[in-house]
This record gives structure tokens, C-alpha cells and sequence, in this order.
């Protein structure tokens, strides 16, 4: 990341993303951000997780909803359901054609289930 991370983030969402999605303007935004002195630690994130089991995390009892955007390519292995292991009782909505930002993909669409 530190080598070229406006050309990271532009493949990371080209590969990530829905195919309606705006890469082009994704890919702005993160460039600018890099640009102003903005990082990306999400390896940093998952390397502090590793010993982190589901037991530590849930089981979870509160009403919860999982979304899961059907064409983000990095979780193509993932086992979607994979997330009751802390939510036993939890709702997983399946979002068509979007990606892993779905959230930015299509603000209004996902932002019901957020305000739910």
C-alpha cells in the first residue's frame, strides 16, 4: 500500500465492487484521501484478530442483521451463514448485485436495513 495506493485501492475496488458501481468515483475518493495523508490498516485489523475465536465474540442475543453484498468477489469463499457462529438468531439479507461497499454502491437501498 505504501508503494502506490491510489492504484491498490483502484484494483481492490474493481474487483470488489458490484457491476453497477461507481469504481471510477470510488477510486477518486480513496485517491484524494491518500493524498491528504489517509492510510488503509485493514491488514493491521485482521493480523490483530487472529486469535479472536467466535466464542470470544457471541454468542450474540440482541436482534441481529447481517447484509451480504452477492457480488463482492473478496468473499467468494466465505461461507455466508458462517456469521450465526456469534448470531445464532441472526436475519442474513442477501443483497443482489452488490459488492463489498454496498453501503456506497446504493445508499438507498441499504440504508432501510440500516434504520431498521
Amino acid at each position: 500500500m505504501a508503494a502506490a495506493p491510489a492504484y491498490i485501492a483502484g484494483k481492490w475496488f474493481r474487483g470488489v465492487s458490484g457491476p453497477k458501481a461507481d469504481v471510477a468515483g470510488l477510486t477518486r475518493v480513496a485517491s484524494n484521501v491518500y493524498a491528504g495523508g489517509g492510510t488503509f490498516c485493514l491488514a493491521a485489523l485482521n493480523q490483530s484478530m487472529t486469535s479472536v475465536t467466535a466464542a470470544d465474540v457471541g454468542p450474540v442475543s440482541v436482534p441481529t442483521t447481517f447484509l451480504w453484498g452477492t457480488a463482492d468477489r473478496s468473499h467468494r469463499g466465505t461461507n455466508r451463514d458462517s456469521c450465526r457462529e456469534i448470531a445464532p438468531d441472526a436475519e442474513v439479507v442477501d443483497l443482489d448485485g452488490l459488492g463489498h461497499c454496498f453501503d456506497l454502491e446504493d445508499p438507498g437501498r441499504v440504508a432501510p436495513w440500516l434504520l431498521r
